[in-house]
């Protein structure tokens, strides 16, 4: 989530040639790199957020960096089509790794998101932007049974499953 122009996605594709990659993207210009680095994958010209419907991106810093616009109304903004975390993860049984690259939106994404999507999700990385928000993260991934790290140079989170939900013994 957050793919940009598929950097991540070569990366997961060459160690796991064999896995299914879904990338989303809402910046048109990015995503069509995107689609011309991995073909392959499920890839969708749409921003992940906390709800569906529309809203406005940004741009934030160099021309492949984007973010959400709380204001719908911001005259800059460009509008997006936006889907939850929950529609986009609806027909998986289960998700091996979830990176999420969105540039301050993670919290609405993740708050947004079902416990039966969250329970779905085995590992996850998070580049966290809002530092105020670490304790809900921690919070968050361990009421989940997911046991966490920060990578604090990055402010990214690293969380993976401590065992599969519903298993028993």
């Amino acid at each position: 989530i957050g793919a940009n122009i598929g950097a991540f996605s070569l990366a997961a594709q060459h160690h796991f040639p064999g896995a299914r990659l879904y990338a989303y993207e809402p910046s048109e210009r990015n995503f069509s790199v995107l689609k011309k680095n991995i073909p392959k994958a499920h890839a969708e010209c749409v921003a992940i957020a906390g709800h569906s419907g529309q809203v406005h991106i940004q741009k934030k810093g160099a021309w492949t960096s984007f973010h959400l616009v709380a204001d719908v109304t911001v005259e800059e903004g460009i509008p997006a089509k936006a889907l939850s975390l929950d529609q986009v993860t609806q027909a998986l049984p289960k998700i091996d790794l979830l990176k999420i690259d969105v540039e301050g939106a993670e919290y609405e994404i993740l708050s947004g998101a079902s416990t039966n999507t969250l329970n779905k999700i085995q590992n996850i990385i998070v580049e966290v932007q809002h530092p105020e928000k670490n304790a809900w993260y921690e919070e968050l991934f361990s009421q989940n049974q997911m046991e966490y790290t920060w990578l604090d140079s990055a402010n990214i989170i690293i969380a993976r499953r401590l065992h599969t939900v519903g298993a028993t013994a």
